[in-house]
């Protein structure tokens, strides 16, 4: 009904567009889009960076409803610079400022920051939180008397002690109480924290024990003073370096996901599934299903519920064919079971220069919006990376009435590197058997043809006294497939769209 109203009466309702964009925090290194918050007037993305190489910084983007950068504030202190603001660890207080929870590493060990910032980016304040249990800020949580609760996780010790911390502060960052948990386990890793609808907190969390390499997916329920309730064990992880998800549900039930590789087969090697499991209010599971991707790694990596009750998820699965990974979005039932499932790529790209989802957020319009990392724009710097940021309808969809198939975003020309100078003509396109071409001057190389899920279909050597050839495409089924030459370095220098149709 939404929509409908939003399409007949736009000037009354404006509708959020749905669109992927990139963004450069400036400087020459790794940008990651780790996290991202979103309010009625627009979108928060709070990175992780690289600034020389040497040392770390982040960087807050803010953007209006149409992903336009509004302002953006990078974040450095030489020579120990802010590492990186995780998932889960942005938010907007009742005030309407910005706060963001991190890590630093100081040059000898890793310590915990939390900065506000104004609703303009201006900086207000920055505190600094040590503790022996932990050193990674894991996610920030806004209490309803605005007090804040900073979650923690990471060994400092060496000695691979268990490491969860919680940090209650004040809403000018001030500790009311900070509590490490040491408990029977030999190492948490991976997991979250939720503040649960009752005011108590629930974490989740891939913990090994003192007597197995494998880690146990594990369930922690504790009061709003952070005392433990009950700390519930599940079945082992038998093989997985995924992220463990926990989220509350709208009827007050938990849901977690992991992956897991299921290894009761004949051959012992099984499949690699992902568990879903859903439980009561102490832990008792109600439904358990597992969702199935091939024989290669699946990860998990964010979770949200949305109006519905239902759970939106983003991850990567591993193609086989490919040989590299494909973003992956899904929907399921508080009940756990599948709704729906999209997976997302770059047009034309191969699949490692492509990208890879880091955080997601319900906005208040009901879209799906996902901050992630991309390639970079800098000439022949394929692991430059850029912060990379999708916003879809609420049924995954860039484009209306997508299906189970991947959709494809177009990106801009400078990320292909293309070198301009370059004038390649193929004609006729469309075209229905033989592709001719000519180009403006000899390059020793090669063409390649490369269908829409990137497996190559065709590759011919190019030397430098040619400037013209045919290919004989009669054996190709209908459809859109990508003309790229590169040079004898393998530096991309030219593609195009060439259209099968008989």
């Amino acid at each position: 009904l939404l929509v409908s109203i939003i399409l007949i009466f736009p000037s009354i309702i404006i509708a959020q567009p749905y669109f992927f964009k990139e963004y450069n925090i400036g400087v020459p290194a790794n940008n990651r889009g780790w996290d991202l918050q979103s309010d009625e007037d627009g979108y928060t993305i709070a990175t992780g960076s690289l600034c020389d190489g040497n040392h770390s910084c982040f960087a807050l983007i803010r953007l209006d409803l149409e992903g336009n950068e509004i302002w953006k504030r990078v974040i450095d202190v030489f020579p120990n610079g802010f590492r990186q603001a995780p998932r889960n660890s942005i938010l907007k207080d009742h005030e309407g400022n910005i706060v963001v929870a991190g890590d630093q590493f100081t040059g000898s060990n890793f310590r915990i920051f939390m900065m506000k910032f104004s609703s303009d980016g201006d900086s207000l304040w920055t505190q600094f939180y040590e503790s022996p249990a932990s050193k990674f800020a894991r996610s920030l949580h806004l209490l309803e008397n605005g007090d804040l609760l900073i979650h923690g996780d990471g060994d400092t010790t060496g000695m691979l002690h268990p490491n969860k911390t919680i940090i209650k502060t004040n809403s000018d960052g001030e500790v009311i109480w900070h509590k490490d948990y040491i408990d029977e386990f030999r190492a948490s890793q991976h997991g979250n924290m939720e503040v649960l609808q009752t005011g108590e907190l629930l974490m989740g969390y891939k913990t090994w024990t003192w007597t197995s390499n494998d880690p146990w997916m594990t369930l922690t329920k504790l009061s709003s003073e952070g005392e433990i309730i009950w700390t519930h064990v599940y079945y082992e992880d038998e093989w997985s370096l995924s992220l463990m998800r926990v989220r509350e549900l709208a009827n007050g039930n938990y849901m977690f996901i992991s992956s897991r590789r299921n290894t009761e087969t004949s051959t012992g090697i099984g499949p690699v599934v992902i568990p879903v499991i859903v439980t009561d209010t102490v832990g008792n599971v109600l439904h358990e299903k597992m969702l199935y991707h091939g024989n290669t790694a699946t990860h998990v990596i964010d979770l949200e519920v949305d109006s519905d009750g239902n759970v939106i998820g983003i991850g990567a699965i591993f193609n086989e064919e490919i040989g590299d990974w494909i973003p992956w979005l899904y929907k399921l039932s508080p009940e756990g079971e599948l709704i729906w499932e999209r997976f997302i790529t770059n047009e034309g790209h191969f699949f490692n220069q492509i990208f890879q989802f880091e955080a997601l957020e319900l906005n208040p319009y009901g879209d799906i919006a996902i901050s992630m990392t991309t390639a970079g724009s800098e000439p022949n710097t394929p692991f430059n990376k850029d912060v990379g940021f999708l916003v879809l309808n609420s049924d995954g969809c860039l484009y209306p009435n997508c299906d189970t198939s991947l959709q494809y975003i177009t990106t801009p020309v400078k990320e292909i590197n293309q070198n301009t100078n370059f004038d390649l003509k193929a004609f006729p396109n469309p075209v229905n058997d033989m592709l001719h071409l000519t180009w403006s001057f000899p390059v020793k190389g090669n063409i390649q043809l490369i269908n829409t899920i990137g497996i190559f279909e065709k590759e011919i050597e190019i030397s430098n006294t040619e400037q013209s050839l045919e290919m004989n495409l009669s054996t190709l089924a209908n459809g859109i497939y990508y003309l790229q030459v590169r040079d004898q370095d393998h530096f991309l220098i030219h593609q195009e769209k060439i259209i099968v149709i008989r």
